[in-house]
């Protein structure tokens, strides 16, 4: 099953969190989530539930700067 990790505010945002879980060997994807009016407003990042913890670990430093 695919589970939310982080939801991005633009798709270049979204593009970068991906390649960066891909560089780690994670698999991930994104799907856009759209406002009622049909405009899209954030990106969910999707991983596989069993690379969740590491996902997140990585996610977390990764925004941390570190």
């Amino acid at each position: 099953m695919w589970v939310v990790v982080y939801v991005a505010r633009s798709s270049s945002a979204a593009e970068h969190i991906l390649d960066e879980l891909s560089k780690n060997g994670i698999l991930a994807r994104s799907r856009q989530i759209k406002h009622k009016h049909g405009e899209i407003r954030h990106y969910e990042i999707l991983v596989p539930e069993t690379e969740l913890d590491e996902a997140c670990q990585l996610l977390g430093r990764a925004l941390m700067g570190r």
